[in-house]
């Protein structure tokens, strides 16, 4: 996986106060972790971190120059304001580029079925799915084809063709998607539209 270019300043102010003027500054506050080493509180430029999960999605590595200091790290999670679904804090992790990082990649689902199944639906289980690799061997995402779903058999987590160097990080026989045939997924339709049933008054 690339590494990306990311500035960063160390953030003085905490607690809710200081987050909600690093905010008004336009910026993000976060926070850097890992190697058991001291967390270091720190702001990011709002546009910066939109740029960095388009290019790197949610798993994106690097190298973050925290005044000035280059820090080889990776996205471990990120808080959006339920309303606006703008990111108000976000969290990285101190890694390094010789171990093992564990990451959950987005599943994405391309092909299309045989045409003796056209009628068939996928139904999708997983929309991602937990792996290991060296940082570098990370994939942004996995995808899967699904033309080699096959009818009455689950496609599992130990199904998934990875890249070299990854390895599952999941129970392999997870159900990742299935085909749903017409007349179940019709049936289910009906059942979901049918009005509820209601008690007769008691006499």
């Amino acid at each position: 996986m690339k590494h990306l270019q990311l500035e960063a300043w160390t953030r003085i102010t905490s607690g809710t106060a200081g987050a909600v003027a690093v905010r008004n500054e336009g910026c993000i506050p976060g926070i850097l972790l890992g190697m058991k080493e001291t967390p270091v509180p720190f702001k990011i430029k709002a546009g910066d971190m939109t740029r960095i999960l388009k290019a790197g999605g949610r798993n994106a590595l690097v190298d973050l120059n925290l005044d000035g200091q280059s820090t080889f790290a990776m996205i471990k999670e990120f808080t959006r304001n339920p309303v606006s679904r703008r990111i108000i804090h976000v969290d990285f992790q101190r890694i390094s580029a010789t171990e093992a990082v564990e990451a959950a990649i987005p599943l994405v689902f391309v092909g299309q079925l045989d045409e003796s199944l056209a009628d068939w639906t996928v139904e999708h289980e997983l929309n991602t799915i937990h792996v290991k690799a060296l940082p570098d061997a990370l994939p942004s995402r996995i995808e899967v084809d699904v033309a080699t779903l096959k009818p009455h058999h689950p496609f599992t987590a130990g199904d998934i063709v990875l890249g070299e160097g990854v390895t599952l990080n999941a129970d392999p026989t997870q159900a990742v998607a299935m085909l749903v045939p017409p007349k179940v997924q019709e049936a289910e339709e009906e059942v979901a539209a049918a009005p509820a049933a209601t008690e007769a008054p008691a006499e």
